[in-house]
């Protein structure tokens, strides 16, 4: 990466960490005042578990051709792309509200969230919501509307926590905590589509070319999507099994865990992604990618050890003090948890290569191994130990192990990449 690339890459990143950390220092203080005032680990337990099992279909509702909107170099292809996935967002949300029934004849927790009618109205509703949320972001990265994101990011979550602390006040248990994130992605998404219609619009695209376009990006369909959804199922399976073998409250000081990190790693991560993915795009050569790779692989890397490290000192005694009693215990999850979240927030972050590098195909096969390590690896340890922290330790080590060999294996596949020719070089030479 030269000088002048590397320049505006770090502007772009630095524009969307801003509105970052301002929201997710909103989400922080909120979610302060939730678990002190208002909720306890039973409710959030049931709340994180209805957004585990929406994101499953919310991370696919557009067969991740969101990412190909990105990728496209002609503006109207990417418009027929935007089409094709809202199309795809409203079918996929009535997926997942069959799947939610289904669900929940094999899995106690959905089982109950599914008595409640107004929370089975809410799942094709939020997974409509995150996705559209999904396919604006990967609009606007198309068109380096780095500042429109940043300041959405911080209007969707002063909308969540505030909503959130109003069912807080009206004691609206676990469903106030669904409904108030719900909101937030319903206002983000109504400030992004005013936005869109302001930039306006290329042509559209007849359905025959609409066709043409989905078999051009068919990989996202037959690999990247499967990929997503088991990584989802994974993050959705882990919590239900801690729900259903340990119970609410060890499940709910899990969720919280999840909910705590995930703030941390969003600051940086999710801002980092979508610029990095859009800078990528535009990388020809082997020695090139590799160098980008290395250079933000050492950086991210020094970041996710030094939160790892430093986590590891903060006594119970200061959780309990911000959090109160009911909360004790809950820096002994985090603590585990965070190395291998650690790992993961690298991996995330630069995930975006492997669709670069078209080797979908071999990330779903190591997802589907992962998938399995999870599922027999948990079953087993809980089998025989009954034990929910040597539990969390052995599925952290399955976690650590996985994000790991995805992290250096995109070296082997660099290795093999080819030198992409400019045609335009190509013709003049000739």
């Amino acid at each position: 990466m030269n000088n002048t690339n590397k320049k505006s890459f770090i502007k772009n990143v630095i524009t969307l960490i801003t509105g970052s950390v301002l929201a997710q220092l909103i989400s922080l203080i909120g979610l302060i005042l939730l678990q002190r005032y208002f909720y306890g680990p039973e409710d959030f337990a049931p709340f994180r578990l209805f957004f585990e099992f929406t994101a499953i279909f919310a991370g696919i509702s557009a067969l991740r051709l969101e990412s190909a909107i990105v990728l496209e170099s002609d503006n109207k292809n990417a418009k027929g792309l935007f089409i094709i996935c809202l199309k795809l967002i409203v079918i996929i949300s009535i997926v997942s509200l069959f799947s939610f029934f289904i669900f929940s004849f094999f899995n106690k927790g959905i089982n109950d969230l599914a008595k409640d009618f107004r929370i089975v109205l809410l799942v094709p509703l939020t997974v409509i919501s995150i996705g559209l949320f999904q396919v604006f972001n990967s609009w606007f990265t198309r068109l380096e509307s780095y500042k429109l994101m940043s300041v959405n990011k911080v209007i969707q979550n002063s909308v969540n926590v505030c909503s959130q602390l109003i069912f807080g006040f009206l004691k609206l248990n676990y469903l106030g905590l669904i409904l108030g994130r719900f909101i937030g992605f319903v206002v983000a998404n109504l400030n992004f589509l005013l936005n869109y219609f302001k930039k306006g619009n290329s042509p559209t695209i007849n359905t025959n070319d609409q066709k043409n376009l989905i078999k051009k990006h068919k990989d996202f369909i037959f690999f990247t999507t499967p990929g997503f959804f088991i990584g989802n199922l994974i993050n959705f399976i882990f919590l239900a099994l801690f729900i259903d073998y340990y119970g609410n409250h060890f499940g709910g000081q899990i969720a919280a865990s999840v909910q705590y990190l995930g703030i941390s790693i969003a600051i940086i991560s999710s801002s980092f992604s979508q610029v990095y993915f859009k800078e990528i795009t535009k990388i020809k050569t082997k020695k090139e990618l590799k160098s980008t790779y290395t250079y933000w692989f050492i950086r991210l890397g020094v970041l996710g050890l030094i939160g790892s490290i430093g986590l590891q000192f903060i006594p119970d005694s200061f959780i309990v003090f911000f959090l109160g009693e009911k909360w004790s215990g809950l820096i002994d999850i985090m603590q585990i948890m965070a190395l291998w979240m650690a790992v993961m927030f690298i991996s995330s972050s630069l995930s975006y290569i492997y669709i670069k590098l078209g080797k979908q195909k071999q990330t779903l096969i190591l997802d589907i191994i992962h998938l399995l390590m999870v599922l027999i690896g948990m079953n087993w340890i809980h089998e025989s130990y009954k034990s929910p922290i040597t539990t969390l330790w052995f599925f952290t080590i399955i976690q650590l192990l996985f994000y790991v060999i995805a992290i250096f294996a995109a070296y082997y596949f660099i290795a093999g990449y080819k030198d992409e020719i400019n045609i335009d070089t190509k013709k003049t030479e000739l």
